[in-house]
């Protein structure tokens, strides 16, 4: 890989056929091609774990000859993009021993993972080790070193608390605690082991966390409080349909598995790869890389790498797939953010929650499209003094969202009941966005999630999954977030609950939330036992009583606060 000249926390990856001295310059990444150091040598450091220090990114990975293992190669690079070789972190060295403990010369070492502890300052390396003749000792080999890029020097190999490791990674929390995830039983389940405080050995603390389902390859990352994991099926170096999971507790086995993260054609491979390890890129608050491997199961040095960006503002991780991409697209990635609610006044977007693209505007039609500055439509949400109902006027025009028979046009015009949409919150803090003309819903044709596929309007009673997230642009403005993998927020009304605050009271009748004692407008929030917002909405009282239904939400207990702007109650519900 060579130079890109990049701006500041902009990073890039390439990959280009080497010349004879050095690749030439290049602003994209292109997958499943030879990528090439500075030196123009190719790079030989597959299933990769990335290690990130002051400015430096280190890229361990198997160097291999042919199919044989010949240690650990090691890359540095400042801005993903220009990696220098800096030879292997860890040679074979010595001779076989029975005890196993050895690296020796024709060991095999797979899926390098490395990290620091911040106690004894040492770099912690942790490998899949094998005797070189098959698959059945399944070890880990742990070595450490006293800089990133090593050498690494052999601790011991060992099976973790006793149980087969295959497939690993380790993986660092914030609060220090560090985790070796691996397949194990046969490549039936995956298990988690807490490491040692020097890292260089499990405890006795471990979980089963993913039984029997035969996943391996596992790269984690983390967000707020949630865990995310991509996994790949056993299908030896034959490629599978992926599997993402999160839980907020890594050592649970109560993790939420969400299917195949990848959408667009050759999905069932997941794109022909395998994930090796998920990166978070410096300088951005919610910028992640999917790192996998496109294997040659007849001559690994061959294998190619594909990275891809990881689209997480739904709260459903997904991949799609480029075969040359521009690193620019972590600018949007990063910088949209959902809105904890609506606003008068403000200034938003409209995101799909089963696609990740934004309503926008090409070739003279509404559409989803990709993160554009140039196509996505910013609205500017104008209250129509109807319970969450709004008019949306592109903003710095003077055009309106409207309704057209079954089609969404733009247009100037008067005060229009066609212009006027009712936003419908469910508990996933999504929206059915509903037009108060006529009734139909605002959807994507043939529930596309396509680029360019056009934007209309459906029968209510098949719009289960017509559903739209109100978003905002970070750089520009500073909005109350509402982050799908945040902690939850517990209303300081729930530890006081009453049925009665002051003026305002609240009566419950099945399925339904009744307000009385509020003169203009009334803000009803729904919160779980988790304390999530699952329901939210504005009613116009008047002096008079006014009713939400809640025949949305599944049953169990939730918590009901009311408030106007002096006053507020709250109650607790079963449903």
């Amino acid at each position: 890989m060579t130079r890109l000249t990049t701006t500041a926390c902009v990073f890039a990856v390439c990959a280009l056929a080497a010349s004879s001295d050095a690749a030439a310059a290049t602003s994209r990444i292109y997958n499943g091609t030879t990528w090439h150091a500075t030196d123009g040598s190719t790079i030989n450091a597959h299933a990769a774990g990335i290690y990130y220090e002051d400015g430096y990114y280190y890229w361990f990975g198997e160097n291999r000859d042919g199919m044989r293992s010949n240690g650990v190669s090691v890359y540095r690079s400042t801005d993903l993009l220009n990696w220098d070789s800096l030879g292997l972190a860890l040679t074979p060295e010595g001779e076989r021993k029975n005890t196993l403990q050895d690296v020796a010369p024709g060991r095999t070492l797979e899926r390098p993972k490395v990290i620091k502890n911040p106690t004894t300052g040492k770099y912690v390396m942790w490998a899949h080790w094998e005797d070189g003749e098959d698959y059945s000792k399944a070890r880990v080999m742990v070595a450490q070193a006293d800089k990133p890029e090593g050498p690494y020097t052999l601790v011991r190999t060992l099976r973790p608390n006793g149980q087969e490791s295959r497939d690993q990674t380790i993986f660092r929390d914030d609060d220090n605690k560090a985790y070796h995830i691996r397949s194990s039983e046969e490549n039936m389940t995956l298990q988690c082991s807490l490491l040692s405080d020097d890292y260089l050995a499990p405890t006795d603390t471990y979980e089963r966390i993913i039984p029997g389902k035969q996943y391996e390859a596992p790269a984690i990352l983390k967000i707020n409080e949630t865990y995310i994991g991509f996994f790949s099926g056993c299908t030896g170096w034959r490629p599978n349909p992926g599997h993402v999971c999160t839980t907020r507790d890594i050592m649970s086995n109560n993790w939420n598995d969400l299917g195949n993260p990848c959408v667009d054609d050759n999905a069932s491979t997941t794109y022909t790869s395998q994930p090796t390890y998920a990166l978070k890129l410096a300088g951005y608050d919610y910028a992640y890389m999917y790192l996998g491997d496109r294997w040659n199961s007849s001559n690994v040095q061959t294998s190619t790498y594909v990275w891809l960006p990881i689209f997480l503002r739904t709260g459903t991780p997904f991949l799609r797939y480029y075969e040359s991409w521009d690193l620019s697209i972590f600018d949007t990635l990063d910088a949209i953010r959902r809105a904890a609610a609506i606003e008068d006044g403000n200034t938003y977007v409209l995101l799909s929650r089963l696609a990740d693209r934004m309503v926008s505007l090409s070739a003279g039609k509404v559409c989803l499209y990709d993160d554009n500055d140039s196509k996505n439509l910013s609205f500017v949400f104008e209250a129509t003094g109807e319970p969450d109902t709004y008019k949306l006027r592109r903003a710095d025009t003077d055009s309106y969202l409207r309704a057209s028979g079954s089609s969404v046009v733009l247009e100037d015009g008067a005060d229009l009941e066609t212009q006027k949409w009712v936003f419908e919150r469910s508990s996933d803090n999504f929206y059915s966005i509903v037009s108060k003309a006529t009734g139909k819903v605002l959807s994507v044709k043939d529930a596309s999630m396509a680029s360019g596929a056009e934007i209309e309007l459906i029968e209510k009673t098949t719009a289960a999954k017509a559903r739209f997230g109100v978003y905002f642009d970070h750089r520009k403005f500073d909005y109350e977030e509402d982050n799908p993998f945040g902690a939850p927020v517990v209303p300081a009304a729930v530890e006081n609950v009453t049925p009665d605050a002051g003026r305002i009271t609240l009566t419950i009748a099945p399925g339904a939330v009744t307000v009385s004692g509020v003169a203009n407008v009334a803000k009803v929030m729904v919160y779980d036992v988790a304390g999530r917002c699952v329901a939210q909405r504005s009613l116009l009282c008047g002096g008079a009583a006014a009713t939400m239904m809640l025949n949305n939400l599944n049953a169990g207990i939730y918590i009901v606060t009311v408030s106007d702007d002096n006053s507020s109650a709250s109650i607790k519900i079963a449903l």
